[in-house]
C-alpha cells in the first residue's frame, strides 16, 4: 500500500548511538589532538543528531500519496540503507494536512540535507586523524627503539640520518622543530620516519617496552644541562625497569657539564655527555693509531700543527696514547702561532705534564707562513706522525698539502714519508677525495681526513658506540677485582654512570688495548657473523702473558697510561707524607697517592699495606674477557664479541 515504512522509533535509537559514539571519538581526540578537535566532532555529532531528530519528525507527516520534495528527499536517504524502514498504521496523523510544527520541521530537514554532508565528511576526517595517530603510537610503543631529538642544526641532522640508515625500525621524533623544516634536508623516504613531537615525554617514557634515547643538543650548553636534569626529574619517578630503557645524551664540549653531573643525583638513568673534542681525539686514536706510522732509528717524533680546542684534545691524548708505543723516547712537538700562551693554559690546567717524564716541546710558528718550512727543515727526517687540526678546514687542507709535497721532496726513503693526518669536518665524495687526499689504498703516500661530522655524529660512535660498550667493560674489570665478592653486571653499570671522569677513563682505556695487542704482534676487530675465533691464535697470546716478563712489561704500560690520564684530567701526585692510612686521593684537590713511577707504586703498596699494582695486572689479564674473547659475564656487560688475530704488515 506504501513504497516507503518509517518508524520514528528507529530514528531516535540513532541518534542516542550517535551521541554515546560521538562522546567517545571527543574524549580520544581531546588526547591526541587537543580540545579543539573535541569540540568539532561534539558540533558536527549534535548537528547530524538534529538532522535524524527532524527526519524522524516528518516521517509522520508522510501519508499515503508519498507526493512532495520529502518524499523525494526521503527516498534518496532511504536508497542508501541496508535497513528496511516502516511507517505504522498508528503512526500516521488523523488530518491530512501538515500542521504548523510539520511545516518547521520539513524546511530544517531541508536545509540540513543541504549542509550536514560537509560536517559530516568533516567528523569522519577528524575520527580518521587521531586513528592514524593512535595505530603510530602503538607502532612506536612496540618499535625497536624512539629518538627524541630537542635541537636542530647540522650535527644533530648527520645523526638522525645515521640513525634511520642504520636502525631500520627506529622512529624519529623532534621536539623543536616542525617537519616542513626537514624538507631539504632530509629524503621522502626518510621523513616517514620522522614525526614531531606531541604529548608529554613521561607518556612516551611509561608506554616504550624498548629503548628511548633523548638527544639535548641547543646552542647554549647550560641549558642543555639544565634540561637534561629536568629530565632526570621527570623519569625519576618511573619503576627500575622503565629506567633501564631511558639514556639522555646531553652535547657539551666544556667540563662545567662533567662537573654538574656529577654532583647531581642521576637516579639510576643513563646520563652521557657528547663531547665533540673527545669523541674526534678517541676516534683519531682508535682508526688511525700511532703504530700506523713508519718506525724510525731513535726518537718517536709526533708533530701536531694547530692548538686550537681540537688540537688542545687531540695533543692531551697523544700523551696517554704514546705510552703504548713500542719505541721508548717519544717526542710530541706542537706548534701554533701562540703555542706558548696554550702551553701556559696547559701548565696551569695539567702541572704534571710538565714534571719532566713527557718530552714535550711548544714552538710560536704560524703553519700558514713560510716559517713552517724553515721549522720543518730543522727537524730534519725524524718525524714520524702529523696531525694537522686548526679549526679551519680549507687552511687544514692547504698545509697538509703543503705537507705532503714537502715530505715528498725532502724525505729520501718513501717508506719513512710520516703517517699524515688532517682534520676535515666536512665530507667528500669518494672521486673528489682521492684526488685531494690521494688514494691510501693503492699504497701511495695519502693525506689521511679525520673527525668528519658525519663520522663523530653518527650511530656507531654515540648510540651503539663499540668504545662505550668496551669502556663498560672495562669499568666492571675494576669493579670485579676482589673475585671472591664479585660485582654483578647491574652493580657495574649502575658505578659506570655515576662519574664522566671515570667514564672517560675507562674509554681511554678500552681505546688503549688495542695499543697494547700492537705491543704483543695481536690485532682485534668486531666478530662478524659466522665469524668463528682461532684457538691457536688466543693460545698464542695466553702463553705470551704467562711469560712474567712480558706481563711485567704490559702492566708497567698500564700504569703510565693511568699516570698520564690522571695528569691530563688535571690530577696531581699526594705525596705520602701528606696523606694517611684511609685517604690515599683527595678527590676536592685531584690528588692521588698513585700518580707515581712503577717503583714508587711498590712504596706506595707498603705504606698502605695493599696492591695497587694488581689492579693494573688484572686489566692485562682481563683483555680477553674485555673483548670477549673469554666467557665471563661478570666483566662483559655490553655483550661485546671480538675475533684476536695476529697483527698484519701495512
Amino acid at each position: 500500500m506504501m513504497d516507503i515504512l518509517v518508524n520514528a522509533d528507529v530514528f531516535q535509537k540513532t541518534v542516542l548511538g550517535i551521541l554515546l559514539i560521538s562522546l567517545f571519538w571527543a574524549l580520544f581526540c581531546s588526547w591526541s589532538k587537543g580540545i579543539e578537535s573535541a569540540i568539532k566532532v561534539l558540533g558536527a555529532s549534535c548537528l547530524l543528531s538534529i538532522f535524524l531528530l527532524a527526519l524522524s519528525q516528518n516521517s509522520a507527516d508522510l501519508r499515503n500519496d508519498g507526493s512532495g520534495i520529502l518524499f523525494i528527499l526521503k527516498s534518496i536517504l532511504f536508497s542508501l540503507h541496508s535497513i528496511k524502514f516502516e511507517i505504522k498504521e498508528h503512526d500516521l496523523p488523523e488530518s491530512d494536512s501538515a500542521d504548523a510544527t510539520g511545516m518547521f520541521f520539513s524546511t530544517l530537514l531541508v536545509l540540513l540535507v543541504i549542509f550536514v554532508p560537509f560536517f559530516l565528511f568533516g567528523y569522519i576526517a577528524s575520527v580518521v586523524e587521531p586513528i592514524k595517530k593512535y595505530l603510530k603510537f602503538r607502532c612506536m610503543k612496540h618499535g625497536k627503539n624512539l629518538f627524541f631529538f630537542a635541537g636542530l642544526d647540522e650535527k644533530t641532522l648527520c645523526l638522525a640520518k645515521d640513525i634511520i640508515s642504520k636502525d631500520k625500525k627506529a622512529w624519529i621524533i623532534f621536539t623543536s622543530c616542525k617537519l616542513s623544516d626537514l624538507n631539504k634536508d632530509f629524503s621522502q623516504k626518510q621523513m616517514q620516519r620522522c614525526f614531531a613531537f606531541n604529548g608529554t615525554i613521561e607518556e612516551y617514557a611509561k608506554a616504550r617496552k624498548n629503548t628511548s634515547y633523548y638527544f639535548i643538543a641547543g646552542d647554549n650548553e647550560l641549558q642543555n644541562v639544565d634540561d637534561a636534569l629536568s629530565l632526570v626529574k621527570k623519569f625519576s619517578k618511573l619503576t627500575e625497569c622503565q629506567k633501564a630503557r631511558i639514556q639522555i645524551f646531553v652535547f657539551a664540549k666544556s667540563d662545567t657539564a662533567k662537573q654538574i653531573f656529577n654532583k647531581k643525583n642521576k637516579c639510576g638513568i643513563s646520563l652521557s655527555i657528547v663531547n665533540e673534542y673527545e669523541l674526534t681525539a678517541l676516534n683519531l686514536l682508535l682508526k688511525k693509531p700511532l703504530y700506523y706510522a713508519p718506525e724510525k732509528q731513535g726518537k718517536q717524533t709526533v708533530l701536531l700543527i694547530g692548538l686550537a680546542n681540537s688540537g688542545m684534545n687531540i695533543l692531551k691524548n697523544l700523551i696517554w696514547a704514546n705510552c703504548g708505543n713500542s719505541v721508548e723516547q717519544v717526542q710530541i712537538i706542537s706548534i701554533d702561532s701562540d703555542a706558548t700562551l696554550k702551553m701556559n693554559y696547559l701548565k696551569r690546567d695539567c702541572p704534571e705534564l710538565f714534571c719532566g717524564e713527557y718530552d714535550l716541546v711548544f714552538k710560536d710558528v704560524d703553519p700558514r707562513t713560510s716559517s713552517l718550512s724553515d721549522f720543518l727543515d730543522s727537524l730534519g727526517e725524524r718525524i714520524n706522525y702529523v696531525t694537522v687540526s686548526t679549526e679551519n678546514d680549507k687552511e687544514n687542507l692547504e698545509i697538509g698539502n703543503f705537507l705532503h709535497r714537502y715530505f715528498m721532496r725532502n724525505y729520501s726513503d718513501p717508506q719513512k714519508y710520516p703517517y699524515l693526518t688532517i682534520l676535515a669536518r666536512q665530507r667528500l665524495s669518494e672521486k673528489t677525495s682521492t684526488l685531494i687526499y690521494g688514494n691510501e689504498k693503492s699504497g701511495e703516500f695519502a693525506i689521511r681526513p679525520f673527525g668528519m661530522l658525519e663520522d663523530i655524529y653518527s650511530y656507531d660512535l654515540i648510540v651503539n658506540s663499540e668504545i662505550e660498550k668496551l669502556a663498560m667493560n672495562v669499568h666492571a674489570a675494576y669493579s670485579n677485582f676482589d673475585e671472591m665478592h664479585p660485582s654483578l653486571p647491574k652493580e657495574s653499570l649502575t658505578t659506570y654512570m655515576e662519574d664522566e671522569n671515570n667514564r672517560y677513563s675507562s674509554r681511554v682505556a678500552a681505546v688503549h688495548i688495542f695499543y697494547k695487542l700492537h705491543a704483543l704482534g695481536f690485532s682485534a676487530h668486531v666478530k662478524k657473523q659466522d665469524e668463528v675465533q682461532d684457538p691457536s691464535v688466543v693460545d698464542a697470546w695466553e702463553r705470551k702473558i704467562k711469560d712474567n716478563a712480558v706481563l711485567e712489561h704490559l702492566t708497567q704500560l698500564e700504569h703510565d697510561r693511568w699516570n698520564a690520564y690522571m695528569r691530563i684530567a688535571g690530577w696531581i701526585r699526594l705525596p705520602l707524607e701528606k696523606t694517611t692510612q684511609k685517604q690515599r686521593k683527595n678527590t676536592a684537590t685531584l690528588e692521588h697517592t698513585c700518580i707515581c713511577s712503577w717503583e714508587e707504586l711498590k712504596k706506595v703498596d707498603e705504606f698502605f699495606g695493599s696492591d695497587f699494582c694488581a689492579y693494573d695486572r688484572k686489566m692485562i689479564l682481563c683483555i680477553p674477557a674485555i673483548l670477549g674473547i673469554s666467557d665471563n659475564k661478570n666483566i662483559n656487560i655490553s655483550g661485546v664479541k671480538y675475533i684476536l688475530e695476529r697483527s698484519k704488515e701495512r
